[in-house]
């Protein structure tokens, strides 16, 4: 049974990184969303806010490219694993390494978002410059 154990664990990690990658992506639908709105406004706050909106888009990308690649590696990881272990040779030293490309992969998903976090408060502050110029 502990054999096993070794090379399910990266599978106990997906359940956590598909909740990112259906967060990421409906965050990146509100992007295009808020992308299109701004489109429409051809004033100064409108080209800085639509600059910030494709800067998030790229690291909303990145996101979703490295969760997907996480994904597919913690998979490999547990099939490696699992078909080492059939033909009766190690398997934990490849589980490890495999899996540590892909915690990787999940650090720099998660580097991006907070990236994304970040610069989503400039847009937020085009928006409000853009109200405060705009007559009422």
């Amino acid at each position: 049974m502990e054999d096993q154990i070794v090379w399910l664990s990266p599978l106990l990690i997906l359940p956590g990184v598909c909740l990112l990658i259906v967060s990421t992506s409906a965050r990146y639908g509100e992007l295009h969303s808020e992308l299109h709105h701004w489109l429409d406004g051809t004033d100064n706050a409108a080209v800085i806010a639509m600059t910030h909106l494709l800067q998030r888009a790229r690291l909303f990308r990145n996101s979703l490219v490295s969760l997907y690649l996480c994904v597919f590696i913690f998979a490999l990881a547990s099939l490696t694993g699992a078909v080492l272990q059939f033909i009766g040779l190690p398997h934990d030293f490849a589980v490890f390494v495999i899996s540590f490309l892909g915690v990787g992969c999940l650090g720099f998903a998660a580097f991006s978002l907070i990236r994304e976090s970040l610069l989503s408060l400039a847009v937020i502050q085009a928006h409000v410059r853009a109200a405060q110029k705009s007559p009422q």
